[in-house]
């Protein structure tokens, strides 16, 4: 196996070759000067040396002289192998000093092996018997020498000096490069300062080196405050056993976002700020280079935004059901209370049977006042809705109140100085009165005063954001307020909630306030209330002013005698039994009756007998065909016909709009005889003409 000596004082360019060759089957000696190549090699002689030229303590030139003039080393190849020295003059010079071979870097891996292969495949056949002597052509080499080493010298002052420049240029531009990294920096702290999430961020797992403006302004604590993650949590957290969870799942994310190098998943919690309030917050972890990140984002608002659309679901829900309930039990009470009315019909006030009539009649009406409590908490009632003055509602409600409630109770109300006009059905905004002034009585055991004050507000979308209901702008408002046992947190956040109930078993239906809630947001108005236990309630209601000015309606309704007819009435009623007690009624009193079971039935039934039939009847839900969708045909056969819609409560926001905009008769059930005859004369009486 060979031996290789390699001197160069580059380390790189030494592995290199060394690599090469050994893995080539060479052993090998190396060097980083001349000196040292000469000593080494004078202890173990190698069989083959290669050799960088511009190096320190001795360069190559020099080396390769000694080395050919030394009697141990001199017949051993020398081979140079340089990228500094690429002139041809260098080429013969290095030639001239005895040396074998003069390679130019770089050379392919395969070239230079074969190469210095060759090397020693010469050496071995042409060994020189005698080392070199230098002659009188000494002096020439040595100047020829001299005159390389001086140009390339000079060739490393020039280079040097290039270096040194661009060495300069380097400094400046790092300099600007490091100002321009401080602008940034400063940029950056600003910008992060107006991002609308807290930051906060460390070099170190439970280190917090920085916290921006929006951290401090949500929750009040500066970097000093929390110096590491766990003071955070200690503080944000009172309680230990969530101070401890919280921070023990903040490492555990933490960790695994640094494996993984994805941010933690978002977690919510609730957060104790510096002046002892509380915010909901998302907080999201991430690790990027050494820096352990923390973003935390206030969802106060999104998570009380949250809590009211659970809660209007799920009062939602309960009034789908309390509607369907209400439009059943209408039906059975329009059987109940019409029927009742024939009987009353039929009777005289002397019969001994009459008393129990009255009370059947009686307990139907109270039922249809339930229903309506029901349909009013699910905003399915239909509201009789007119221009009205809140102040002439409350001021006309006073007696009944002042019956209502105790003689130890103080009634007193302040109107506001001028007309509150709005569109609102006066009967529902009186039982809205009502169910407050009730709850407020059973609050004050031990009597005291009960105000009641009308005003005239302007509230703004932060308001509305507020409070579930409405939009920005002016509203009337009636606030109900007393001096009872009032309300803790925890009851006033279920008061609108149905069959909720703080009363004695027996005392209360828990609908009265649920109802209030359901009125309130049929009238597109707001409710809001303020209790603290021992210190009384407050309830203020906002509902919306008419823009423009108004004239407000007469609220009297003039009565009509209820005689009955001889008209022919086509009536389409899908209940048979609803339908044949109309019927009685209408031929007890006269009247011509043709009945059809549903909407379709009915259409087909007109059209065939139009010529007889001066007015119809319909039920709004039929199968087969709606009552008003029976009534459309209808009047493309006859435009003048009249009509009169019944209905349970269940028909759709679509068809109400329909009927209101053609100021279309309706009637509601449970209905009595005498509301059925009362209708049924003065639309045929009036000569009424639809406008199609």
């Amino acid at each position: 196996m060979a031996m290789i000596l390699i001197v160069d004082d580059n380390k790189e360019n030494l592995y290199m070759i060394e690599v090469l060759l050994r893995k080539n089957g060479f052993e090998i000696i190396s060097a980083e000067n001349g000196k040292e190549a000469l000593e080494k090699a004078r202890i173990t002689p190698p069989d083959m040396i290669v050799t960088d030229i511009l190096m320190p303590v001795m360069d190559g030139f020099t080396l390769c002289k000694k080395w050919k003039t030394d009697e141990s080393l001199g017949q051993i190849p020398f081979v140079f192998y340089t990228a500094t020295y690429t002139d041809q003059k260098d080429i013969d010079l290095g030639l001239s000093l005895g040396a074998e071979r003069f390679l130019v870097k770089p050379m392919e891996p395969k070239e230079l092996l074969e190469t210095l292969l060759e090397v020693l495949a010469e050496s071995k056949i042409n060994r020189p018997e005698t080392h070199w002597l230098y002659s009188n052509e000494e002096m020439d080499i040595l100047k020829q020498y001299n005159e390389v080493l001086f140009h390339k010298l000079q060739d490393k002052v020039t280079d040097l000096e290039k270096a040194n420049l661009k060495l300069q240029v380097e400094i400046e531009r790092r300099r600007l490069t490091e100002e321009s990294l401080h602008q940034s920096e400063e940029r950056l702290k600003t910008v992060l300062g107006s991002l609308p999430v807290g930051l906060a961020w460390g070099e170190a797992t439970d280190k917090i080196e920085y916290v921006n403006k929006t951290f401090t302004e949500l929750f009040g604590y500066v970097v000093e405050d929390i110096p590491t993650i766990n003071d955070w949590f200690r503080l944000a957290c009172p309680d230990p056993r969530k101070h401890e969870q919280l921070y023990s799942f903040w490492i555990k994310s933490i960790e695994t976002a640094k494996k993984t190098g994805a941010s933690t998943q978002p977690f919510d919690s609730r957060i104790a700020c510096k002046d002892g309030t509380f915010r909901d917050v998302s907080i999201i972890g991430a690790v990027i280079s050494s820096f352990h990140i923390a973003v935390v984002t206030d969802i106060t608002e999104k998570t009380r935004l949250q809590e009211q659309l659970t809660s209007a679901q799920k009062l939602e829900s309960i009034g789908n059901l309390a509607g369907g309930i209400a439009h059943d039990f209408n039906n059975i009470l329009t059987i109940v209370t019409g029927l009742a009315g024939l009987l009353q019909a039929s009777m005289n006030n002397s019969d001994p049977l009459i008393r129990y009539v009255n009370e059947i009649a009686s307990a139907g009406m109270r039922g249809a006042s339930l229903t309506k409590q029901l349909l009013a908490f699910s905003r399915k009632q239909i509201l009789e809705v007119k221009s009205v003055d809140l102040n002439e509602i409350v001021t006309n409600l006073q007696k009944m109140l002042r019956r209502l409630i105790r003689e130890d109770i103080t009634l007193s109300f302040v109107p506001f100085a001028g007309s509150l006009p709005i569109i609102a059905d006066p009967n529902q905004i009186e039982q809205v009165i009502i169910n407050i002034v009730t709850n407020a009585r059973d609050a004050m055991p031990n009597g005291g005063p009960l105000n009641i004050l009308t005003d005239k507000v302007f509230v703004d979308d932060s308001f509305v954001g507020r409070h579930e209901g409405g939009e920005a702008g002016n509203y009337a408002v009636i606030k109900i307020s007393d001096k009872g046992t009032g309300m803790g947190e925890e009851t006033k956040a279920k008061i609108f909630e149905p069959f909720f109930t703080t009363k004695e078993v027996g005392k209360g239906t828990g609908l009265g306030l649920a109802v209030v809630y359901g009125i309130i947001q049929q009238h597109k108005g707001m409710i809001s209330v303020k209790s603290e236990s021992g210190s009384g309630t407050a309830f203020t209601i906002y509902l919306p002013l008419i823009k423009g000015r108004i004239e407000i309606e007469d609220r009297s309704r003039p009565d009509t005698d209820y005689k009955g007819g001889s008209e022919t009435i086509l009536l389409a009623e899908d209940n048979s039994m609803i339908r044949g007690m109309t019927s009685d009624i209408l031929k007890r009193y006269g009247y011509n009756v043709i009945t059809a079971e549903d909407g379709g039935a009915a259409v087909n039934v007109f059209m065939e007998q139009a010529n007889i039939i001066d007015m119809v009847i319909l039920d709004l839900m039929m199968p087969r065909k709606k009552g008003f969708d029976a009534y459309m045909e209808i009047i493309k056969e006859s435009p003048q016909v009249k009509a009169l819609f019944i209905t349970g409560y269940s028909e759709s926001e679509v068809e109400r709009q329909e009927i209101r905009k053609r100021a279309l008769p309706l009637l509601l059930k449970p209905y009595s005889l005498v509301d059925l005859l009362k209708n049924v004369r003065e639309l045929l009486d009036k000569g009424h003409k639809d406008k199609v």
